[in-house]
């Protein structure tokens, strides 16, 4: 007797989830850091947020489901995209959107006060995988005028200059700070303080975009089939008419079919 399971699930819904489990996962550690004064003004960088148990502990649990949920929300932008063109500068969207991911797990896993060089390496991957998303989904937007709303196109390109400012503000602040060794005084609080709102700032920016897409993913839903054949042989598959819906992956269905 052949036994079939299908799970599937909308792409909307899936990038909603990633939405909310992100933000709520911050604004936990936040209220808990604050609480237990391991967080003191102007300090309140998202690093910060994440530094010391049990903030800590909440943000690996909480980052770690959003960075595998993002590639699979930037993969299938990239499906979507590629449809209409196939500018290199889609690959590089889905490319970056895998290393922001990397990234973001590894400031939750890697805290600032365990090991900084690394916790600013994977941040760095954050951050710069995030930027070239965001350029890059601008540019993409120009192939694609037909995908989603003109509000929501016009809203990405607002976004993606927002984001490049506070990046080069917060670029400008570091390096002026650290010329300065630190010393001076107020202004330097004052400095850090704005730093640390433009990095909140740029992190919901980004998450946005990924927000952005949900119009343009109506109707479209991640399948797994899972298969037991009669004489036991085990079968892991995915949808055929999945693919074709993404469009672009139809010649994947056969070969795939065939290797199992």
């Amino acid at each position: 007797m052949t036994l079939t399971k299908t799970r599937s699930i909308s792409i909307p819904t899936l990038t909603l989830a990633a939405s909310a489990i992100c933000i709520a996962t911050f604004v936990t550690c936040y209220s808990i850091s604050v609480a237990n004064g391991d967080m003191q003004y102007p300090y309140y960088f998202l690093s910060s947020s994440l530094d010391f148990s049990p903030a800590s502990c909440f943000g690996s649990f909480g980052l770690s489901p959003v960075s595998f949920l993002l590639p699979i929300i930037g993969w299938v932008r990239y499906e979507q995209v590629r449809e209409v063109t196939k500018s290199k500068v889609n690959r590089v969207m889905v490319v970056s959107t895998f290393v922001s991911a990397i990234g973001a797990h590894g400031v939750a896993s890697f805290q600032a006060h365990n090991w900084m060089l690394v916790h600013l390496f994977f941040a760095f991957l954050f951050f710069g995988g995030g930027l070239l998303v965001v350029g890059s989904v601008v540019v993409t937007d120009h192939f694609c005028s037909g995908f989603g709303t003109v509000l929501m196109r016009n809203y990405r390109r607002f976004a993606a200059v927002m984001v490049g400012c506070c990046l080069a503000s917060m670029g400008v602040v570091a390096v002026l700070f650290v010329g300065l060794g630190g010393e001076c005084g107020d202004v330097c609080q004052k400095a850090q303080f704005v730093n640390a709102v433009f990095e909140i700032t740029v992190m919901v920016l980004m998450l946005s975009f990924y927000v952005s897409f949900i119009p343009e993913f109506r109707g479209w839903k991640f399948r797994v089939i899972i298969e037991r054949g009669e004489e036991g042989e085990g079968r892991l598959d995915l949808d055929v008419d999945w693919l074709r819906g993404l469009g672009g992956l139809e010649e994947l269905a056969e070969p795939l079919k065939n290797s199992v």
